[in-house]
């Protein structure tokens, strides 16, 4: 059985996409929380946000679940233990943090120095997948975050 720590608000489990804004050149988090979330699963959603945003059929990014920054919270064991935030190491994480840690409800573990991220390999953008969304949405993603391509005129 797992000894619980009490936090005042609990913090949560879960997985977490950056999706690009077009309007604000910034990427917004969009979060499903609980343990059985999947990137799989919120996936879909993602699509639709992405259609909306970009004015993109949300059809042409269904096969590509790994072409946006993600990560995932894990919730420790015991409750000496850390929650780790795994990461791709694909996006800004000093200006994205707070926002993670806020979402997730951290923000009086990470005061104890009880959250850690991570950065992992399941977590990372998957190359083919990476450029095909950047090609849709005519963007370059960095570590650094994501600028929008200028075309040149032939």
């Amino acid at each position: 059985m797992k000894d619980k720590k009490s936090y005042n608000v609990k913090p949560e489990e879960g997985v977490f996409y950056l999706i690009p804004n077009p309007q604000t050149g910034k990427y917004t988090i969009y979060s499903q929380h609980g343990p059985d979330a999947l990137h799989v699963l919120l996936w879909d959603s993602i699509c639709t946000k992405l259609q909306m945003s970009w004015k993109i059929n949300e059809v042409l990014f269904k096969p590509y679940y790994t072409g946006l920054p993600r990560g995932r919270i894990i919730e420790p064991y015991n409750w000496q233990d850390d929650w780790i935030v795994g990461i791709g190491g694909d996006f800004p994480l000093n200006e994205y943090r707070s926002m993670i840690i806020n979402e997730f409800n951290l923000e009086e573990a990470d005061s104890l120095g009880k959250v850690k991220f991570e950065i992992q390999t399941h977590e990372k953008m998957t190359s083919y997948h990476k450029k095909t969304v950047e090609d849709l949405l005519d963007i370059k993603m960095t570590p650094r975050g994501f600028t929008k391509v200028v075309k040149k005129k032939a």
